[in-house]
This record gives structure tokens, sequence and C-alpha cells, in this order.
């Protein structure tokens, strides 16, 4: 059972999808819990409707939570076998996450950051102040695009 939350800047979160495929319970059962609650999971934080991949029909809606809004949906699921062990799970999971969003504020990590917008800088101020100037002088129109199109190469191939 990987990848049971995400980290979105500061914030672990979940979706209606996970959940539904970890308890055993239809997705529709679980949308419905929601809408049904709607209002109740809106007082535990922002409740993000977003599509999915379509598969050839209109694409299935699924909702992000977060683990006030996960742990509440749990609760109104009956305790079977499965659903305890999908609770155990995602609640470790969630620790897990946000001990490593803890992480991120210790000395060692924070060098790691600054180091990384050092080299950043450095590949940023190649582009800017010649590969730019270069295009430029070969008669480019859209030499001002590169900074944006090495950018996304760069994070692409990276994985970022």
């Amino acid at each position: 059972m990987n990848n049971l939350v995400t980290i979105k800047r500061k914030n672990v979160l979940t979706n209606s999808l996970i959940i539904a495929d970890g308890t055993g319970v239809k997705h529709k059962n679980v949308k419905e819990l929601i809408y049904t609650y709607e209002d109740k999971f809106k007082q535990l934080g922002t409740l993000a409707v977003l599509n999915g991949k379509s598969t050839g029909g209109r694409p299935e809606q699924y909702f992000k939570l977060n683990e006030p809004q996960a742990t509440f949906i749990l609760t109104l699921m009956r305790n079977s076998e499965i659903v305890v062990d999908f609770k155990l799970a995602l609640t470790k999971e969630f620790y897990r996450m946000r001990s490593f969003i803890l992480e991120r504020q210790y000395a060692e990590w924070q060098q790691f950051r600054i180091t990384g917008k050092q080299v950043r800088r450095e590949e940023t101020d190649i582009i800017l102040g010649k590969l730019i100037p270069h295009a430029e002088s070969r008669g480019s129109k859209n030499a001002g695009k590169l900074y944006m199109t090495y950018s996304k190469l760069v994070n692409a191939t990276l994985g970022i």
C-alpha cells in the first residue's frame, strides 16, 4: 500500500479513490458519504473536487482530502477487517509524511536547499547572460522564451 498520501506544499493529502480502493468500498459510495456530509468535510478544510483521467467516457470525479477529512470519512465506515487494516496503514503513512515535513526544517536539509539554490542561480545566469544574447545575435525572435524552455527541460530531466 504505497502512495497512500502525497505532500502538496506543507499539506499531507490523500483522495477518495485511494480510500475506496484501500477499504474495498465502491468509489460511488465513498463520494455519496462525502456529499451527504459535505458541510462537515468543509469544516475540516477545503474540499477539492478533481477530475480523473478519462477512459473513453466522462472523467471520474474524486476528492482531495486532508488528514482530518480522511480520518472523518473513515470513522463513517463500518469497521470490517479490510477497513481497520487500511485505517492503520493510512494513519502510519500520514505520520510518516508529517515527520518527513518536519525533517525539512533541520539544518542538513536547509544546507542542501541553499546549495541547490546556488546551482540554480548559476544555471539561470548562463541562460540569461550567454544563451539568450547568443540566440538574439543569431536572429531569434523568441529568445526571451529560452529561459522558460530550458528551465522546463532541466526540471523534466531531473523529475521535478
